[in-house]
Formats: structure tokens, sequence, C-alpha cells
């Protein structure tokens, strides 16, 4: 593991970088929003961030995924860029696609809408914006993923990340109660990381190769998208759900919580822009050992931080939600929903390996059944026991998701990537928690 951890310094470097810096201006932005603004501004801010962030998987069409695909199965000198044309195509094809969604929900929206939010227009209409942009940011940082760069998109969105602290400080400084704090915010740094990736992307050689994109490859990207979105849905849903069920205090409460929660992921996080691409390579040159290696590495280390971090939650996690404000009441939502994501993590990186080994069906399907689990025990669930219930739903359909994969990924490699006694040092460790959350 220490031969791989040198392998990976100069992206974990980066990315460590990053996430420390994007994760404390995330969070001192809840910090301030529910500060100078109120609990139900924010719960207003994330549920249709939430509905935004739907969109613009369903706009990528996979096409984020596909350049990787197709463009790192070629070796290449770090200084040479390739790819650049499928970008370009991929990109056209998903700001029509954005264009049209956007008119299409802003229609239903004004039709059907009953709801009794305080500022929807103003959060439809800056979000629509900023769509566009995360787009493109989108399309550009699995470029240079796909190009074995990622280090170019992770200094760029620190760049970003040291924007948002700009304006968050000026808040602070002046004060100043106004919606127009959020355009500003929200756009800005967006804007910025797309024209600094724009320069890179000028700056570096280019070399041009044939890449081919017939019908299969969009439909393979199609079937990517949907297998992201319905993956997304596992996480997202739950919050869309509690705002339509519940208030939008509630609707804060339990996006602080999960907001906290995502970080046990932060150990998967920090090398997944080069497990995609070294997962398709060890694949293109049938390298079992080497796949066996990249794998592994990415479950163990994620699964240490993740331990660690959760660790944290059991013995702070009332005083951490408490800093933001009146949050406590959510700790038992943030335990469930942080073992839930610790649940996904220790199974490995198998939605990965399937897609990468051409297999993105599987993975659309069982993510398919389990985001229609967690709809179905959310929409019991919620109305009975509030947010708890969203956190049970939402472990139980992870969990579900990830056995089926689990078992897919031995049926199509022939591997065997986890042993027994592994998996009954996962189950011990969920009924310990649960015991101690009854108690």
């Amino acid at each position: 593991m220490t031969a791989m951890l040198h392998k990976y310094k100069s992206v974990i470097s980066w990315g460590l970088a990053n996430k420390i810096a994007s994760m404390g201006i995330g969070f001192f932005s809840v910090y301030l929003i529910n500060q100078v603004f109120s609990k139900s501004v924010y719960g207003e801010m994330v549920f249709f961030q939430a509905i935004f962030f739907y969109i613009l998987i369903l706009v990528t069409l996979g096409f984020d995924k596909t350049i990787i695909y197709k463009v790192a199965n070629f070796t290449q000198p770090r200084t040479v860029l390739l790819g650049g044309t499928l970008l370009d195509r991929f990109h056209s094809i998903s700001i029509v696609a954005l264009l049209l969604i956007e008119c299409v929900f802003i229609i239903g929206w004004a039709i059907f809408s009953k709801s009794g939010f305080s500022n929807e227009w103003f959060w439809i209409c800056l979000l629509s914006i900023n769509a566009l942009f995360s787009l493109s940011l989108t399309l550009y940082t699995s470029f240079f993923q796909a190009n074995k760069c990622p280090e170019v998109a992770l200094k760029i969105s620190l760049t970003s990340t040291l924007v948002k602290a700009l304006i968050l400080f000026g808040l602070v400084i002046f004060r100043v109660e106004s919606m127009m704090f959020f355009i500003v915010y929200l756009t800005l740094p967006t804007l910025i990381s797309v024209g600094l990736l724009v320069t890179e992307r000028i700056k570096f050689p280019t070399r041009e190769i044939s890449i081919p994109v017939v019908k299969s490859d969009y439909v393979y990207s199609c079937k990517l998208m949907l297998t992201k979105l319905v993956h997304q849905g596992v996480e997202k849903i739950d919050l869309l759900m509690i705002g339509f069920f519940l208030s939008t205090d509630q609707t804060a409460e339990y996006a602080v919580a999960a907001k906290l929660a995502l970080l046990v992921r932060l150990g998967n996080e920090l090398v997944s822009p080069l497990i995609s691409p070294r997962l398709k390579y060890a694949l293109s040159l049938n390298d079992k050992k080497g796949l066996i290696k990249e794998y592994c590495f990415n479950k163990y280390f994620s699964v240490s931080v993740a331990s660690l971090i959760f660790s944290i939650y059991i013995i702070f996690g009332e005083k951490l939600l408490s800093t933001f404000g009146a949050y406590q009441e959510s700790y038992p939502v943030l335990i469930v929903l942080s073992l839930s994501f610790i649940n996904a993590i220790a199974f490995g990186p198998n939605g990965r390996l399937l897609m990468m080994a051409g297999h993105a069906n599987i993975s659309l399907y069982t993510t398919l059944g389990s985001l229609l689990l967690l709809v179905g025990s959310n929409y019991v669930l919620i109305p009975i026991y509030g947010a708890i219930g969203a956190a049970i739903g939402t472990s139980i359909s992870l969990l579900f998701i990830n056995i089926i994969i689990q078992y897919c990924v031995f049926i199509k490699t022939d591997e065997r990537f986890n042993s027994i006694f592994y998996y009954l040092i996962l189950v011990l460790v969920n009924i310990s928690v649960f015991v101690v959350i009854v108690r």
C-alpha cells in the first residue's frame, strides 16, 4: 500500500488540499447562511440545488465518463492532450440538451407546482444559469482526467474554492443581507474555473487522433448517464422527498447532517480522479494483478479514512452539528447516513469497475432497483419517522445495491476481492452502531 500511496502522491496531495479548502468553505457557508439569512433560506437553497444536480447529470448524457472510457486507452506524454474534438462534440450536444430540459422544467414548475417556497423563482433562474457553467466544468474535468492530468483540474478547483472564500469573507465584513450574495457565490467561482480550464487546454500541446464514435457509444453514454442519475438519486432523493413531505427547516437539518456524513467518503474522493482511467487501462491490458492492486488500494485507503472520520462523529457529532445552529437533533441522522456511506465504500469501487469493463447496464439495473426501493421506503418512513426515516431508507437501499453489484463483479471477473471474514466484520460494525443508536 505504501508503494501505491507514492504512486498517487501528487493527486492525493492536491486532492487533499482541495478537499480541506472546499470542506472548510462549504461548512463556513452553511454557518454564515444560517446566521445572516435563516434556516429556511438554506433549506430552500439545498432543495433546488438537488433538483438542478439531477438536471446536470441528465444533460451531461454520460459523456463525462465516455470521454474517459474512449481516451484512457491511449498512452501519451503528459504534456500532450488527446480527444479535443470528442470533447467539443459532446459539449455541444450537452448544451442543447440543457436548454431543452430547463425549458421543460420551468414550464412544468409554473403549471404544476403548488409549493410554499418564498424564493422559488429566484433559485430556479439562478441555478438554470449556473448549470450551464457547471456542465462545461464537468466535461473539461473529465477531459483532463482522461489524459491522466487530474492535477490540472484539482488545482483549478482549489482556486475556485479560494474565490468562494473571498466572497464569504466579504459577507462577513459587509453583512449584506441580500439574495444578490447567492448570485455571486454560486456563479462566479464556477465561471472562473471554466475559464482557467479552457486556458489550460489552449496552453497544452494537442495531438488529434482518430477516436471513432458510433451509435453504440451514444447508447453506452446514455446507460452511464442513467446509471449515474439513479445512483445519485439514491443519495439525493431523500433530500427532495423531505422537502416535499416536511418543512424547509427540516430539509435544512437533514442537509447539514448529510453534508457532514458525506465527509466519510473523503478517502474515496481523493483517489477518484485516477481510479476510473487506471482500472480501464488495467482492463485493456488484461492485467489482473494490476487491476487487483488498484481495486484494493482504493478500497482499503477509503475505508481507513472513513473509519477515522466516523469515530470522530460518534464522539463529537452533536457538538459539530451545534456549530451551525440548532441542529443537535440531527445526530441520529448523521450517524445512520455516515454508516451507510461507509458500507458503500467498504464494498470497493465495484460500480466503476463494471462501467470501465463495459457492463454499464448491470450498474444501471441494480441501481434503479435500489432507487425504487429507496423511494418506496421513504414514502412509508418519512411521514412516520421524519428525517431519520429517510436516513434508514438510504441505508437499506445502499446496502442492497452494493450486495448485488459485488455479486455481479464476481460473476463477470471471477475474482473475489473481499473475503467472508471481511463481510463478517462489516456486519458486526453495523449491528454495534444500530444497538448504540437504539439505546
